[in-house]
Formats: structure tokens, C-alpha cells, sequence
């Protein structure tokens, strides 16, 4: 379900960054609630969309002018330009991917095999929680600029 979300966020996200492009601020917020995974898909079906969200993304963010000054806002960090959107994109995936290994982990483990200890993330990449105590840390301007 994490790649699900990740491909959701994803879509999202192209989407944002093409109606940037035209210059215009956009009125609705990306909602949290919009972007749950609903879990029905296959794992081929996931790892297909994911495939196919990047290579959309990656287009659009290539071709994305982040000059232009166009914001929308994000639901934790508020008014994004595109180009601290494509920074939140390598930051959203990077606070998922200990999950997605953790996963896997678990799967490939023998059954008899207790799972790995939950670990309390006090780390900014380990939890979106921490995401929402860092929200007012200009991290973005300092990674992507203005």
C-alpha cells in the first residue's frame, strides 16, 4: 500500500506541477485524505502504476518551468512553488522508503522469523510525524530555494 500511496502522491503531484506551468495559483489544497491508498490492487498492479506514475512525473518535471511563480499550498509545509514541489517529491519518497524496506524485509523473512522491532523515529526521515513537527522549518527554501 505504500507504493500506492507513492503512486497516488505521484499523480497528484504531475498534475500540480502542469497547471503551475500555465502561472496561475491554484485555489484547492492537496488533502492528506486524497491521497490514502485503498489496497486493492495486485503487487504487479502497483509496481506497474508506480513504473508509470515516474516516467509521467519525470516528463512533466523536466518540462515544468520552476521559474514560474505559481504556488499551491501543501497540506503541512503551506505555499509551495513547482520547484519546492519536485523537493517535496524526493523528500516524500525518502521518508517512505524505510517503510517500503521494512516491508520487504518482513516478507522475505522465513515465517518462524519474529518481525524486526518497531523503532520510535525521533529522526526527521523516519516519520510523518516528524514531518508535522518540522513543517514550520524553512527546510524546503534551503533544499529547492524560493
Amino acid at each position: 500500500m505504500v507504493l500506492e500511496h507513492l503512486t497516488i502522491v505521484g499523480r497528484r503531484v504531475t498534475h500540480l506541477l502542469a497547471e503551475m506551468a500555465t502561472g496561475r495559483d491554484l485555489p484547492r489544497v492537496l488533502r492528506t485524505q486524497d491521497v490514502k491508498p485503498q489496497g486493492g490492487l495486485t503487487r504487479a498492479q502497483s509496481v506497474s502504476d508506480f513504473e508509470s506514475m515516474v516516467r509521467d512525473y519525470l516528463t512533466r518535471a523536466r518540462s515544468t518551468p520552476h521559474s514560474s511563480r505559481a504556488r499551491h499550498q501543501h497540506p503541512f509545509f503551506g505555499s509551495l512553488s513547482c520547484r519546492q514541489w519536485v523537493a517535496f517529491m524526493t523528500l516524500h519518497h525518502m521518508v517512505h522508503l524505510p517503510q517500503m524496506k521494512a516491508i520487504r524485509a518482513a516478507v522475505a523473512a522465513p515465517p518462524s522469523t519474529p518481525p524486526p522491532p518497531r523503532r520510535r523515529c525521533s529522526s526527521f526521515w523516519g516519520h510523518n510525524s516528524a514531518l508535522r513537527c518540522c513543517r514550520d522549518v524553512p527546510f524546503l527554501e534551503t533544499v529547492a530555494g524560493p
